[in-house]
């Protein structure tokens, strides 16, 4: 599970903004966000179990973000098995597309001709210098432009109004003042730990105990949980800052910053 909220040129100062928190199980090992050595301008985390990213952005503007579809018909979505094998982990879409030399568009025929190779997720992709992004979720199939304005999604479909992501829509239509302001009061609205009231909780197939774990902004369960928060800001100047925290279950593990420029 996933949660994510992003702005597509909805700022005078910023044309992206975008904040996410990566839930998984305490024990999955996983790099933190780093230029890759075999794709030097690629920078995102690294799943060390299946060598995938869930996700990542390139020195050229390639952005790509992916969240698992939590529908009862695909299977469970946490690491207790599965109805289905599927051989190509989904943290490959990300890597496979900021690899490529291939547009949004010419991904997006990719996408659609291995629909059936993955277990559900969407995908957010596109390139931040152009402002052209694509949102595909195979579970129905659907592919569509994104506009500009602010964005939510989490594990349906993108702007489905779970609770958990109308509560990050609404806090990134209030973000002010500098971009280390904007930064804090990101992480500020990801590290929120409400639940949601039993009446508003989405009816996914999980255990209704785990379905209200789940719909906090950061999840914290015994042994599952938000391990990762990762906030990007991209000026009109096309300059990126890149934060990124990562916790354990015992909390804050450590904070990683990266800045730099886009190449035209």
């Amino acid at each position: 599970m996933c949660n994510i909220g992003f702005q597509l040129q909805q700022s005078e100062t910023y044309k992206f903004i975008f904040a996410a928190n990566r839930d998984e199980s305490y024990s999955r090992p996983t790099q933190r966000a780093h230029y890759w050595p075999e794709y030097p301008d690629l920078l995102a985390g690294r799943d060390e179990m299946q060598k995938g990213t869930w996700l990542g952005i390139t020195k050229q503007g390639k952005f790509a973000a992916l969240t698992n579809c939590r529908q009862s018909s695909v299977g469970p979505s946490i690491d207790t098995g599965s109805e289905k094998t599927f051989i190509t982990s989904r943290g490959a879409l990300v890597k496979d597309f900021l690899t490529s030399s291939q547009t949004a568009d010419e991904y997006a025929v990719h996408l659609v001709e291995t629909r059936n190779q993955y277990d559900g997720y969407n995908l957010i992709f596109g390139n931040i210098l152009d402002g052209h992004f694509l949102h595909y979720n195979n579970f129905d199939g659907s592919l569509s432009p994104i506009s500009s304005g602010t964005h939510g999604l989490s594990n349906a479909t993108l702007n489905t109004p779970w609770p958990k992501v109308k509560k990050v829509t609404a806090g990134l239509n209030q973000l002010q003042g500098s971009q280390t302001d904007i930064t804090e009061q990101l992480f500020d609205l990801f590290a929120d730990t409400e639940t949601a009231k039993k009446e508003e909780l989405p009816d996914t197939g999980l255990p209704v105990e785990f379905e209200e774990a789940a719909s906090a902004v950061f999840i914290r369960t015994k042994e599952y949980g938000t391990v990762g928060t990762t906030v990007i800001l991209v000026d009109q100047q096309n300059q990126v800052t890149f934060t990124e925290r990562r916790f354990t279950e015992n909390g804050l593990l450590e904070e990683n910053s990266f800045s730099f420029v886009l190449d035209n």
